[in-house]
């Protein structure tokens, strides 16, 4: 389990440069928002859980002008830039775990790439479910078990110390959500692979996206002889048109209350 401080201050200290590095994520978030499309529905209440600088909340903003929106997030740092940025919506800094809202307060749950960070996706998803009316929809994103295989290989090669925090899988999130009370489930799993100049570029971007303190956890890995080793095994089975590659599983999710 990630303490949730380690959490909320890896993506605070990610906050000033964030939005120059979350490129994926940018990229999940606007499938996320052709799919609301393909819903066709007005929604008028919506609730955003980790809603980071604002991205989605934005997209969300523009979808449906005349919703009122709430865009909450663990990390204070992170809802200063999206105050500063102007985002249309109520923010407040608040646990995915811990939802104070109303019951049966919003008619749409929305969330971008949270939910595997969450160390009880059994709370979280009945928290979901208690908040939205009896017709709401939950839509969101994570990333799956098979996100950075590259980086898990390498680690092991060298046998360093580092872990990484176990992510869900597709049944886990399909039973926890059953559990929960959802019905309708659907869920669309998708394989993308991310190009880097180079090993040490992608561990910048982890760093300075928010990735590498909240999901991935190296022990000893600041040895330079150990950095050094896998970089040289990343860049022999990982290369690709003379950058790195990185597989990321994007999991896309729709459930009904």
């Amino acid at each position: 389990m990630i303490p949730k401080k380690l959490i909320e201050q890896g993506f605070s200290k990610a906050a000033d440069d964030y939005d120059k590095y979350t490129f994926l994520q940018k990229k999940v978030g606007a499938e996320l928002i052709r799919l609301l499309d393909e819903d066709r529905k007005e929604y008028n209440l919506i609730l955003d859980i980790g809603t980071g600088t604002g991205y989605l909340l934005r997209q969300l903003s523009l979808r449906y002008p005349c919703a009122l929106l709430f865009g909450l997030d663990i990390s204070f740092q992170m809802l200063l830039k999206a105050k500063a940025a102007r985002i249309k919506g109520h923010l407040m800094q608040a646990d995915a775990e811990e939802l104070t809202f109303k019951k049966g307060r919003f008619d749409l749950a929305v969330s971008n790439l949270v939910y595997q960070w969450l160390s009880d996706l059994d709370k979280a998803f009945i928290q979901v479910w208690q908040v939205l009316d009896k017709r709401g929809k939950f839509y969101f994103t994570f990333f799956g078990r098979d996100t950075l295989s590259e980086l898990k290989e390498c680690l092991k090669a060298v046998k360093s110390e580092g872990s990484f925090k176990n992510l869900p899988s597709e049944e886990l999130v399909y039973r926890k959500l059953n559990a929960s009370g959802f019905k309708g489930i659907e869920i669309v799993s998708l394989r993308e692979e991310e190009l880097f100049s180079d090993f040490f570029s992608l561990l910048k971007w982890l760093k300075l996206s928010g990735v590498n303190r909240a999901g991935v956890r190296f022990r000893g890995l600041e040895a330079k002889g150990v950095l050094n080793k896998m970089d040289k095994i990343y860049a022999h089975n990982f290369r690709h048109n003379g950058k790195v590659f990185a597989s990321f599983e994007k999991v896309i999710v729709k459930a009904e209350k």
